[in-house]
Order: C-alpha cells, then sequence, then structure tokens
C-alpha cells in the first residue's frame, strides 16, 4: 500500500509505502514513466503512480528519505524544469472557483465528448434506475449552464427589479422574481442539477418529481420548475453510459461556501436525522494517488464520524448542511473508502475542537 501527494508550495511530491524493509534495503528509485515510480528494494520492487506528470530524463531527486513504524518516507524535490503539467496551484479558499475545472455533465463537457447530429450534440438522459429515456438533446433547442451557483445565494443581497420599459419574451429563461425559470424548450444545467420546464416523461406528484415509468423520485418542484438531480440518471452517448455519483454534489456545495464565505468546517446532517458527520477542509486542489485511484483537484478532510454531540452548533465557523439520507451515505461511503487506501501512517489525524482533543480520519473527495 502507498499514497502521494504533490506539495506544490515546497515543489515536491511526498511518497509513502508500507514496507517491512529497511532504509538499508533501498536499492534504486527512478522514473519509470513520466507519471510512475519504480522503487527496488533487495528482494522486490514496487510501481508507484504519481498524481502529477514529471519528465523522464532519468534522474529523480530525492530530498528525504526515512523510515517512520512500517512505512518508508520519501520526499521527491522537483524544479521547474522538471514539471509537464504542473503549475503554480497556489489557491487560496476564496479563489478556488477560479480554477478552470470542467463540472461533469456541464454544457462544456457535454459539448466535448457527445457526438454532433444536424449541428446538434446527440445524449440522452435516462433514468438511473429503469433506463427509461427522461431527456432527449434532439427534442430541446438549447442547453444552458447556470451562471454560477452562488448566483441564488447572492440574489439575496439585493432586490430585483422588472424594467418599466418592453423587454425581450424571448428570452424566455430570465425572469425578476430572483429565480431563473427555462423556456419550454430549454434545459438549464447545475452543478448537480437539471431545470425543465416541460418533460412528458416525468409526473409531479406533490412536490416529487418522478420517472414515468418506475416511478422513482427524480426530484422536486422548486418554484413551478421541475428541478431533476443529475445522481437519479444515467448519461448514455454513442455506446457510453455514464452516472454522477452524488459524493460530487457535496464536492460542489461544500466549495461553492467556501468561495461564499470561506467556511472550512461543516456539521452535516442526514435528512432523518439519524446520522451525522463533522468535516474540516485542510486544502483545496490536491493532487494525489494510491496504488487504487489518482484524484487531482480534489479536497483534503479530515471527518469525524464516531460522535459529533460535543461539537458546537453556535460555532459561527462552522456551517451546518442537511443532506437528504441516500446522498448522505454515499458521501460517508466515499469518504470511507479513500481513508480505508490511506497508508496508517497518514490514515488519521488528532486535533483540537472545541478544547477537546479528536481523533479525525484523513480522505479526500474529488468533483469528477
Amino acid at each position: 500500500m502507498y499514497f502521494t501527494e504533490y506539495l506544490p508550495r515546497l515543489r515536491s511530491i511526498s511518497v509513502i509505502i508500507e514496507t517491512k524493509c529497511t532504509i538499508n534495503d533501498l536499492i534504486n528509485i527512478k522514473l519509470n514513466s513520466k507519471n510512475q515510480l519504480l522503487i527496488k528494494f533487495h528482494d522486490y520492487e514496487t510501481l508507484v503512480n504519481l498524481p502529477v506528470q514529471v519528465k523522464n530524463d532519468g534522474n529523480i531527486r530525492i530530498a528525504n528519505a526515512h523510515k517512520i513504524e512500517d512505512c518508508l518516507q520519501l520526499t521527491i524535490s522537483l524544479t521547474t524544469y522538471d514539471s509537464i503539467e504542473i503549475s503554480e496551484k497556489t489557491e487560496s479558499f476564496m479563489n478556488f472557483s477560479s480554477s478552470n475545472l470542467v463540472q461533469k455533465w456541464s454544457c462544456k463537457d457535454l459539448k466535448a465528448k457527445t457526438p454532433q447530429t444536424n449541428n446538434k450534440n446527440n445524449f440522452k438522459f435516462t433514468c438511473l434506475h429503469c433506463s427509461h429515456e427522461i431527456i432527449d438533446s434532439q427534442e430541446y433547442n438549447r442547453f444552458l449552464d447556470m451562471p454560477s451557483e452562488l448566483w441564488s445565494e447572492m440574489m439575496e443581497f439585493w432586490h430585483c427589479h422588472k424594467p418599466a420599459g418592453e423587454h425581450d419574451h424571448q428570452d424566455s429563461h430570465r425572469n425578476y422574481n430572483g429565480s431563473l425559470k427555462p423556456g419550454d424548450t430549454d434545459v438549464i444545467i447545475g452543478s448537480y442539477y437539471l431545470l425543465i420546464s416541460r418533460c412528458a416523461q416525468v409526473e409531479i406528484s406533490n412536490q416529487d418529481i418522478k420517472c414515468v415509468s418506475c416511478k422513482h423520485n427524480l426530484g422536486i418542484l422548486d418554484n413551478s420548475i421541475m428541478k431533476v438531480f443529475k445522481w437519479n440518471l444515467a448519461l448514455k452517448y454513442h455506446n457510453n453510459i455514464e452516472t454522477f455519483p452524488s459524493y460530487i454534489y457535496v464536492y460542489n456545495l461544500i466549495v461553492d461556501k467556501i468561495n461564499l464565505s470561506a467556511i472550512r468546517k461543516f456539521n452535516i446532517t442526514s435528512e432523518s436525522r439519524q446520522d451525522n458527520i463533522f468535516i474540516w477542509i485542510m486544502n483545496i486542489g490536491v493532487d494525489v494517488s494510491t496504488e487504487n485511484f489518482v484524484l487531482n483537484n480534489s479536497l483534503k478532510v479530515f471527518y469525524y464520524h464516531d460522535d459529533i454531540k460535543g461539537i458546537s452548533n453556535e460555532d459561527e465557523s462552522i456551517e451546518s448542511l442537511v443532506l437528504q439520507d441516500d446522498v448522505f451515505n454515499d458521501f460517508l461511503k466515499e469518504l470511507s473508502k479513500i481513508n480505508s487506501f490511506i497508508p496508517n501512517l497518514k490514515k488519521k489525524m488528532t486535533l483540537k475542537v472545541d478544547e477537546e482533543l479528536r481523533i479525525f480520519n484523513v480522505s479526500f473527495i474529488a468533483g469528477l
């Protein structure tokens, strides 16, 4: 088991490998490819995938190497010459939104990967549970990205006045009551939802949007607009089928909160109030890897799940969030899964919260 983390401010990559070998057993370390290390010991050798690419010139600079408990810890020193895709990733918590990240199933994402038919991108959104077709791109004239997930939050700070004069009624995706409304042939795409005004493939029951075929909940009715959550859909194009893990929604939600108010601590509760989790965002835009995955532009998360009752809800530095039960469970499952792939040396961290020392689990969450 291994874990690597790119540290841009230090121009280095930290590598931790669980092994019984000592420093004296280490024979050689070299780049096997632009994003992979080959580490040789007396008895065996191992490949380590790196979270960023490094120029393969045959040389590797080890700034530090030592053994801690059952882990070998290495620090690879980098220079500007070494980097291929390494940039000055020094975003603060207040400007992380400026990163040129393409959100999953945004207009830019859909345009880049789906085929075109008659100058229109050809794809379908289907019910995740029964594969019934919900939205066919050929039946809609426009797909529009939500201006910003901060847009609705910022609307609370000013009053929207309807213009006194005539305005363009054709611009049907705008109104003047502080909300966006798609036209009959439009779909507005947010970070975790689709907004539609008409769709024959869904039905409305109370405030729930249901698949007309299997009756599974797809979303909610919000100010007379159908809001369909991406994690209840599948995207189909060519022979490809994509799904949208609901933890991506939580990632986007947290990033929006960080950009709006620089909040880094969150008390997250399930909608049924049956479960809670406290998370502390320690870093943003983090690139890490293990033998099971590579995560880029992720959030480094310290989370505490065992008992958060002692954590004050009145602390203004802590934001309270409520998630649907299935979304909460998926988010916690993803945090736990990532944590399970981290070596024991880095799996937990002790921090003081409300004057009490608590042992946090370490994890990462990515938006793609």
